[in-house]
């Protein structure tokens, strides 16, 4: 599945799992946090989704985008805007914006899509139980990457070996 696939679901569980009780309320205007490095057309499933489950911009919906274009340390200000905003729930999809919005809020619920190693950045605590007002989806990149190489030297022996610096693929004939 390829991950532009996989995003609209990832946003749309997370989001109707965060918002379960939104719903039930429909006179009322939700505010959504968005941070990021910039846009991305891979965002728009996300609020295709949110249409699809009856939330529309201009109708019970506010979007406040913020983007850093490409300037990581800006999240912090970014982050605290969206906090002094009072947003119901912030989307962020980079490891520093969570950490950013997480050292700014305890207390509104913040949801990342697709985490790289979420437990050894700090952005929650374990994977089980994240704990505190951060959840969301991780990408076991070390692990599959391991278990990609286990395979490929299952399949073709003598394709791999190891070096001090890594592991590098070498031809079967050599």
């Amino acid at each position: 599945m390829r991950r532009r696939d996989l995003m609209p679901f990832v946003f749309g569980r997370a989001i109707s799992w965060s918002c379960g009780s939104f719903a039930q309320q429909s006179s009322r205007i939700w505010r959504l946090g968005f941070l990021a490095h910039g846009y991305e057309a891979f965002y728009d499933p996300l609020f295709s989704g949110l249409r699809e489950l009856g939330y529309e911009q201009g109708r019970n919906l506010v979007v406040e985008a913020r983007y850093s274009e490409g300037h990581s340390q800006r999240f912090a200000e970014l982050a605290a805007d969206l906090v002094r905003l009072e947003v119901d729930l912030i989307i962020v999809v980079t490891t520093p914006a969570a950490l950013a919005v997480k050292k700014a809020t305890t207390t509104i619920p913040v949801v990342f899509p697709n985490a790289i190693n979420p437990v050894e950045t700090g952005v929650v605590a374990s994977l089980g139980h994240p704990g505190g007002n951060v959840t969301g989806g991780a990408i076991p990149t070390a692990e599959l990457s391991a278990k990609r190489l286990e395979l490929s030297k299952r399949s073709c022996p003598g394709c791999c070996e190891s070096q001090s610096f890594g592991i590098r693929l070498i031809h079967p004939s050599r």
